[in-house]
């Protein structure tokens, strides 16, 4: 009979046996005395008190056999050991217990293991140890204040397995036994594996050997079967392992030692085998878990051959390959034979020699299995050199324009010559190329040399290349655009004009574009048509040299500037945008306006440029006036270049703007400019702006990102915390 027990980790079947056993166990606590007993992995003694142990009793009961201990104590050391609930340390002496070792005796001891771990002062609990590890410490002066004992079946002596193998693992100690192919450790619960124990079933008559890479101490000398590679009692993770058979195993001869690891943070690597690394080094990742399985080795069941080359002159060399099936099989080693050295030999590499003319019968033959492929080889005998005496150069043209091309045509001497390939090379490529072909092409106004040699005789011969540049291309470097009208009312049009430098350019064709087409449109003459009150960047492109210009253009409605009428102010020449006045009433609160402010105005016949917009000049236009009147709104808004300042608070409040541009001409926007704009989810600005007022853009709740181009803007508090300002430090 068998059952399954969980040690937290992973499922092990176990030997069940007749009874099952308890062990219990009281400590002595100072301040307390003696507690009551407890019992299979019950907490004796405190946690958090800061109280230590001085004395314990454990006893077990429901199977024969006995439990024995002993206790490291302050200022005594280790006592002997005691059995069967007599006490062991101290009572009365005020006398931390520093350390303890349990194990059992007798019959119990043939189906069971005893756990413990301890709490220590400023430690905290310690890894499970098993049958007499110390739980505890040793001249650290750190009293114990609490432990936990508990007994674990044996694992089941698994008749099938060939190898079993056991892993240490932070927090728990030792694992039960995994046969074949189960996994030893655990993962998803960021646990190390700390140490490995291997072991090989008796009737394979072989030892095996591993080695662990270990956190700071790097690769373990190879241990044997059954001996631990790692560490335990010292928090190291494994990170790596070796798993090979000794040399001579009789089993190596018949199974591959296949192997895997669970990483940190990589999961089950590949399966790797005989010595092979898994697991890392360098990258301060644990072992979690590992597999181990024995694999029967694949033996050849046939081998093919080819060869790159099966008539050869004597003197030449071929090269045979070897395919041996299947491609898995354990061993591939392969030797090669000729069945007529005198004609043909071949190496160990599978490089064979023609010796003389004939034939031979070349054979692969497998080490596994003695399988075997042939190969038959002709050698033919050597064949009679012309030698090369001279070569001449003639060319299709002489002098080419450039773009232009001829042909080179190489004559070799005599015309029965063995070897008649040549090679083509100019003086200056710059002025002109040769391809391998003979081919050459014109680059540029200039002379060159063209050579044909003949490298093996180191003969040549050599023609001149003129090449003309009957037509200079002039280039461009520049172009400018201006237009006819810069405001448009939708419907209406206008005219772009380009200019090309320089003036005698040879390719003064250009391209026109809209950054908006749904604003304005372009076609390819320049012609501008208004399509609805926006703006848009209008964009020149020239052929040659791709250089480009721009202009913008303020589409107004004229429905506009049939519902609100500007108001400005005066100063040193230059005008100032204050508000406007609702020339027709709204008729519903919230009526959608577009409102364009123009570069220049005209005031009592006198021209002034618009260069600022005022302080709360359009503040709240969403809002509700005081009266419950309705009024408009601000849907769109353009600013044109000519602005140079935008006032403090000028357009708080108005919650139906989603996008913003500020023009390149801005230097300044005031405190407050747009604050409490709530549905403002897009601002462009410019690299004039200098500075940038505090609560320009409080509020502005759908605004998230904003990119300000001067590494010289000034801004403190302009933006919401929550908003990404991307400005260059330099």
């Amino acid at each position: 009979m068998m059952f399954v027990i969980s040690l937290g980790l992973q499922a092990i079947q176990v030997q069940a046996v007749a009874a099952v056993p308890q062990v219990s166990y009281r400590t002595h606590v100072q301040n307390v005395g003696c507690q009551g007993y407890v019992k299979d992995g019950a907490m004796s003694g405190t946690s958090g008190r800061s109280l230590r142990l001085e004395g314990i009793n454990i006893r077990i009961s429901g199977m024969n056999g006995g439990i024995e201990y002993q206790t490291h104590v302050q200022s005594i050391g280790w006592q002997a050991w005691k059995k069967n609930d007599q006490m062991s340390g101290t009572s009365g002496r005020g006398l931390r217990l520093e350390g303890i070792r349990i194990r059992l005796t007798g019959e119990i001891s043939k189906y069971y293991d005893v756990y413990y771990r301890t709490h220590v002062q400023s430690v905290g609990w310690q890894d499970w140890q098993v049958n007499g590890g110390m739980s505890g410490t040793s001249g650290r002066s750190l009293r114990l204040e609490g432990i936990q004992i508990k007994l674990e079946p044996k694992p089941q002596t698994k008749t099938g397995d060939r190898l079993t193998y056991s892993t240490h693992i932070q927090n728990y100690g030792w694992q039960q036994a995994a046969g074949e192919g189960q996994s030893s450790g655990s993962w998803g619960k960021a646990l190390r594996l700390e140490a490995i124990k291997i072991n090989v079933a008796p009737e394979l008559k072989s030892q095996i050997e591993y080695t662990t890479h270990v956190q700071r101490i790097g690769w373990r000398p190879y241990v044997k079967a059954g001996q631990m590679s790692g560490t335990s009692g010292k928090a190291l993770r494994l990170e790596g392992i070796k798993i090979r058979w000794q040399q001579n195993a009789p089993a190596a001869e018949q199974y591959d030692i296949v192997y895997r690891t669970h990483i940190e943070g990589i999961g089950w690597q590949n399966w790797v085998k005989n010595d092979a690394m898994s697991g890392t080094t360098g990258q301060s990742k644990r072992l979690e878990a590992i597999e181990i399985k024995l694999v029967d080795k694949i033996p050849v069941s046939q081998v093919t051959a080819t060869v790159n080359k099966s008539t050869l002159t004597v003197g030449e060399t071929a090269h045979i390959t070897a395919t041996v099936s299947p491609s898995n099989a354990f061993n591939k080693a392969v030797t090669y034979s000729s069945s007529d050295t005198a004609v043909a030999t071949v190496d160990s590499t599978g490089k064979v020699t023609a010796k003389k003319a004939g034939t031979a019968v070349l054979i692969v033959k497998t080490a596994d299995g003695g399988k075997t492929a042939t190969i038959k080889i002709t050698v033919t005998a050597p064949v009679v050199t012309v030698p090369v005496t001279g070569v001449s150069l003639t060319s299709s043209a002489t002098t080419l324009d450039v773009g232009k091309t001829a042909q080179l045509t190489a004559t070799v001497s005599p015309s029965n010559a063995t070897n008649k390939a040549v090679a083509y090379s100019s003086s200056d490529t710059a002025v002109a190329t040769v391809d391998s072909t003979g081919k050459v092409t014109a680059k540029k106004a200039g002379t060159a040399t063209l050579t044909v040699k003949k490298a093996d005789v180191s003969k040549t011969a050599t023609i001149k290349i003129i090449v003309t540049d009957p037509v200079a291309t002039i280039p461009v470097t520049g172009v400018s655009l201006t237009s006819s009208a810069t405001t448009l009312d939708v419907g209406k049009t206008a005219q772009l004009t380009a200019t090309v430098s320089p003036s005698n350019a040879t390719n003064k064709a250009v391209a026109y574009s809209s950054s908006d087409t749904t604003v304005a449109t372009v076609d390819s003459t320049g012609k501008v048509t208004a399509k609805k009150a926006g703006t848009a960047t209008l964009t020149v492109k020239t052929a040659d040299g791709g250089k480009t210009a721009i202009s913008n253009i303020i589409v107004t409605s004229s429905e506009t500037s049939k519902k609100i009428e500007l108001t400005y102010s005066v100063a040193n020449g230059e005008a100032c945008v204050t508000g406007f006045i609702e020339v027709v009433k709204p008729v519903i609160e919230g009526d959608p306006l577009d409102l364009v402010i123009p570069t220049s105005t005209i005031i009592n016949g006198v021209t002034y440029p618009v260069t600022t917009i005022g302080e709360k000049a359009f503040l709240n236009r969403a809002a509700i006036a005081t009266d419950d009147t309705p009024r408009y709104v601000i849907a769109n808004l353009m600013i044109p270049d000519s602005i140079r300042t935008i006032g403090d608070y000028s357009f708080g409040g108005n919650y139906y703007l989603t996008h913003l541009t500020i023009p390149k001409g801005v230097t300044t926007i005031g405190e407050g400019a747009f604050e409490l704009c709530r549905r403002l989810g897009s601002v462009i600005i410019p690299s004039s702006v200098m500075t940038i007022g505090d609560h320009a853009f409080h509020f502005c709740s759908a605004l998230t990102t904003v990119t300000i181009p001067n590494p010289n803007t000034s801004w403190s508090d302009a933006f919401d915390s929550n908003v990404i300002v991307n400005q260059p430090t330099s």
